[in-house]
């Protein structure tokens, strides 16, 4: 019965995935981006000699995969958990050890499968291996899958919203993947994240992976830090805690057979005073500004994104600065890398902020918005400039670590740093809009996300000098709005300082022109797409509804007899 129930599990999670084509997409997408693109601009900056840092790059772009797959797999147990099947399986007479494994097991097979499909990379990129290397990599692969699988499901046995495990995400994912060596060796970070490296299970994954993969490489190129049995072990202990504390966490249901067997069913919280005691803010006076206004009310309320949009440049910033600046010769590269984080504090920001437009647009006040006698363009302007404005605190408050990094930078520079930030998010503001005035659904503006924000993040210059990508990327680096942002920052700001990675791309009356053209055909565009929307003012306003489809031939309706008159 174990098996049969253990089949049913690990087929209902492979379908689950195979059906999601968006996810199926970014899978393959994202680290394909991070190989090319992050792979040829640090390939130009780090010495050559034996060392191929493409080929370096990739057992750890592989783990990339597994990680993603095998911790984002965890999502859909926490959506059954919370609407599905999973309240019915909890209560059905099934061991909560086979559901755990189960789910483990469905997520470990599918990022292996995800990692083997990738495995052709290595001929790409003239790796030799041979046949047995091949089978001890799936082996290392599956090991390293199991393990994330089960700290995935360790964080979805006590997660019970779809939210909260999307911010958990946000301080596990990108934490554990630059702390694992994957795209520079640990030894090279700090002494005092040398524990978190050492508790990471990715980094015995991928230091595993990259035994096997690069074993006929040169020791320069493979890089290993541990022994193969010390990363096997590992791996398949802290597999085995993991399962375990899961297992135990995910038998605390009790409380669901009351609600489903007709026992007693949970008390209805009680009511509260919403806005008691608080203090009233005066009404907006125009529409202008009470569309900023609830921008802004809506980015303060979002503690899990205000964190993330904290943590995740400072993540950055130190481990990937860190690591890094002991690779590339030739300045402070921390200090070069400064203006880049800023400029990705914006990107998410600013691009993040027409997330809530597009939700407004399928579910919310947008719709009220559309039919009311506000001219479009205002509607664009006054979400742009709300995002343009939180994009640019949001920087001001990061520019805090010149002190840090003992940037000298005058009354003067500042201001002009001011207005490089101001102009970048306008721009990268406009943008999102454009990309929202045409995106109708939630799920299909975060796809298309996953195609925009880390290619225009890698594109930039941010993290290396974008005139060392090779020739077939730049003119996606000349159509970068965030390239003359990154690039006019970086003049402001570290105008004083004289021993940069590499000097200013372009001229700054250039950067002003490009981002005051680029925002403003962005508006353009974006006021015009959003007018179109006439279809909803007879269904607000109580006019003729939308018909519905007729019944096809082949449906039940159109199949049914005309009932006899008189009957």
């Amino acid at each position: 019965m174990t098996p049969r129930i253990l089949a049913g599990i690990v087929g209902r999670e492979f379908k689950r995935v195979l059906r999601n084509r968006a996810r199926l997409a970014s899978t393959f997408a994202r680290p394909l981006i991070w190989l090319v693109i992050i792979g040829s601009g640090f390939s130009a900056l780090i010495p050559g000699g034996n060392f191929s840092y493409h080929k370096y790059l990739l057992p750890g772009i592989v783990g990339m995969v597994v990680l993603f797959s095998s911790l984002l797999s965890a999502l859909g147990s926490v959506q059954d958990r919370e609407f599905g099947s999973m309240r019915m399986l909890m209560i059905s007479p099934v061991p909560r050890g086979t559901i755990v494994l189960g789910k483990t097991l469905g997520a470990t097979l599918m990022g292996a499968a995800f990692a083997v499909v990738l495995t052709p990379l290595a001929w790409v990129f003239d790796v030799d291996f041979t046949f047995l290397d091949w089978l001890r990599f799936l082996g290392a692969t599956l090991l390293c899958a199991l393990a994330l699988a089960s700290l995935g499901m360790v964080v979805a046995s006590r997660i019970r919203k779809l939210e909260n495990f999307a911010v958990a995400m946000n301080f596990v994912i990108f934490p554990m993947f630059f702390l694992s060596g994957a795209l520079y060796p640990t030894e090279k970070l700090a002494g005092w994240l040398q524990p978190l490296v050492r508790l990471n299970p990715l980094t015995y994954g991928v230091d595993l992976m990259r035994h096997y993969l690069l074993a006929e490489e040169f020791r320069a190129v493979s890089r290993v830090e541990f022994e193969p049995l010390f990363d096997i072990a590992y791996l398949v202990v802290f597999a085995v805690v993991c399962l375990a504390f899961a297992t135990k966490l995910f038998g605390r249901e009790e409380h669901l057979s009351a609600m489903f067997l007709g026992g007693e069913a949970r008390r209805a919280p009680a009511p509260r005073r919403v806005g008691a005691g608080r203090l009233r803010l005066p009404a907006p006076s125009g529409p202008l500004s009470g569309i900023v206004g609830r921008e802004f009310k809506r980015a303060v309320r979002q503690r899990g994104r205000l964190a993330s949009t904290f943590a995740r440049p400072l993540l950055w910033l130190i481990a990937a600065g860190t690591g890094f600046a002991a690779l590339i010769p030739g300045g402070d590269y921390e200090t070069y890398l400064l203006p880049g984080i800023i400029g990705m504090v914006i990107l998410f920001s600013c691009l993040l902020s027409a997330l809530g437009s597009v939700h407004d647009r399928q579910f919310g006040p947008m719709r009220m918005l559309l039919v009311a006698p506000v001219p479009r363009g205002l509607v664009v302007f006054g979400k742009t400039l709300s995002s343009t404005l939180l994009g640019a605190a949001f920087a001001v408050v990061f520019s805090v670590l010149v002190v840090f990094f003992d940037i000298e930078v005058s009354l003067g520079d500042y201001l002009g740093f001011l207005g490089a930030v101001l102009l970048c998010a306008l721009a990268l503001s406009s943008l999102g809009m454009l990309a929202a005035a045409r995106i109708r659904k939630l799920e299909d503006f975060a796809v298309a996300m996953n195609f925009v924000i880390f290619p225009l993040f890698f594109f930039s210059g941010a993290l290396y000098p974008a005139s060392e990508l090779p020739g077939w990327m730049q003119p996606f680096v000349r159509l970068n709005p965030l390239t003359y942002g990154v690039d006019l920052m970086r003049q402001t700001l570290l105008h004083s300082e004289r021993h940069l990675l590499a000097p200013a791309q372009f001229a700054a009356w250039l950067d002003v022109a490009f981002l005051g053209a680029f925002a403003l055909v962005c508006l353009a565009l974006a006021a015009a797409f959003f007018g179109r929307e006439e279809h909803l003012a007879p269904m607000m306003l109580g006019g003729a509804a939308r018909r519905l489809p007729l019944p096809g031939r082949g449906s039940r309706a159109g199949r049914r007899k005309p009932t006899p008159a008189g009957t």
